[in-house]
């Protein structure tokens, strides 16, 4: 468990700075019909697709390895969390590679428009960090309430 409630607040600043940045996209991205042209909306994705893949790094290298030994009862559904990071990091590479590209077509099997992705994919992040956010908040008060 991260010993210290500064590495706790790390984490959830990391959220919420994720957070931020999706919110930025959507914003850009309001009233757009067709191909992802707008600069802002772009920056914002690829700084997104940086941000997550560091933030995701530190947290497979970090607390994923840590919290699961000292709350092993949480282990599978930290274990969860971390088996969705590349699914996401994934999804977002092919939202950058398809953003300026005219609307998908049938050939692509996949159902909607660019924004349609985007707006799914959004919603992934924000359960799975909000559901990371509860397990180590659960973890943390887990760790405290034993050292008595």
């Amino acid at each position: 468990m991260p010993q210290e409630k500064e590495e706790v607040d790390q984490l959830l600043d990391e959220h919420r700075a994720c957070l931020e940045l999706l919110n930025r996209v959507e914003q850009c991205l309001e009233g757009v019909t067709g191909p992802v042209q707008d600069d802002e909306a772009l920056s914002c994705l690829r700084k997104l697709e940086d941000t997550l893949q560091k933030h995701f790094k530190g947290e497979e290298e970090g607390f994923l390895l840590q919290l699961p030994l000292e709350c092993p009862h949480l282990a599978a559904r930290f274990q969860k969390l971390e088996d969705e990071h590349s699914g996401i990091l994934d999804s977002l590479s092919g939202v950058l590679k398809n953003a300026g590209k005219p609307e998908m077509d049938a050939a692509d099997r996949r159902p909607g428009s660019l924004k349609d992705h985007v707006q799914r994919l959004f919603v992934t992040i924000r359960r799975h960090e909000a559901e990371e956010n509860e397990l180590v908040m659960e973890a943390y008060w887990d760790t405290l309430g034993n050292i008595d």
